[in-house]
């Protein structure tokens, strides 16, 4: 089996993260659980809870843990459900 890596970034405009935070912080949301990804797989909701119990995750680049890019201050799993989270994904589903 052949699984093809995607690489996804983020495009900030310098002068939008200057307004809003001078450091450059950003919020994302690294992963959705319930949801079916581009391979079939489904990540179960409650499926972080004991690995953010144990340890912190930590921003990589390609998967190299020597080359650190960015680093977590604040992470959380958000349920389903969670009113934080939008309504649907830009596709239109829920």
């Amino acid at each position: 089996m052949s699984v093809q890596l995607e690489h996804k970034s983020a495009a900030v405009s310098p002068i939008a993260a200057a307004a809003d935070d001078p450091v450059g912080t950003i919020r994302c949301l690294v992963a959705i659980t319930g949801i079916e990804d581009n391979v079939g797989d489904i990540t179960m909701p409650g499926a972080f809870s004991r690995t953010i119990a144990l340890r912190k995750p930590k921003g990589i680049h390609s998967h190299d843990t020597k080359a650190w890019v960015s680093r977590a201050e604040e992470y959380e799993e958000w349920l389903p459900g969670d009113p934080r989270l939008p309504e649907e994904a830009k596709d239109g589903k829920p």
